[in-house]
């Protein structure tokens, strides 16, 4: 169903399920979709992490969040071009290595000419740099500010001429 916010890679703890889940609670319309493994290592759990991993169950409690699991590498560029936006909904908490990663999948998802809405990252702050015509919406500096980034959301999903309303 659309409309569709597109996630792929591994959920792990970088990932911010809480705001995941708030925002799908907040817009049931949604559909958030995650392409990929789910958890740390081999388990698939969040052994060291259990806020993420009571976060991970509430959002599979939701009948708009979609775990598909792993898919060969020759699949992701179909499952980013049936997204109506990307996503890089990673913590902000200023801890964890991802706060100074620079994630392939921003490039996959531009390359196809996806939108794509992600938290405050370091190396994204210099793409401008490197990508003068990069159109860069600044949303909130704490990521939990859903309403300012569900309106920016919102105002990219409704200009999708491919999107059919959710029944």
């Amino acid at each position: 169903p659309y409309p569709r916010i597109g996630y792929t890679g591994r959920v792990s703890s970088k990932v911010d399920l809480a705001m995941v889940a708030e925002v799908a609670r907040a817009r049931p319309q949604w559909n958030w979709v995650f392409v990929g493994a789910v958890g740390i290592g081999g388990s698939g759990g969040f052994d060291t992490d259990p806020a993420s991993a009571a976060a991970l169950e509430v959002c599979r409690g939701l009948g708009n969040v979609y775990f598909l699991g792993s898919k060969h590498q020759r699949e992701v560029p179909a499952y980013i071009n049936h997204m109506d936006i990307n996503t890089m909904c990673y913590k902000v908490d200023r801890q964890g290595f991802w706060t100074a990663i620079n994630p392939q999948k921003l490039y996959e998802s531009l390359a196809a000419g996806k939108p794509v809405i992600g938290a405050d990252i370091e190396n994204l702050k210099k793409l401008t740099v490197d990508y003068p015509r990069l159109k860069v919406v600044k949303l909130e500096q704490n990521y939990r500010s859903t309403v300012r980034i569900l309106q920016a959301a919102n105002a990219v999903i409704a200009h999708n001429p491919k999107l059919f309303e959710k029944k």
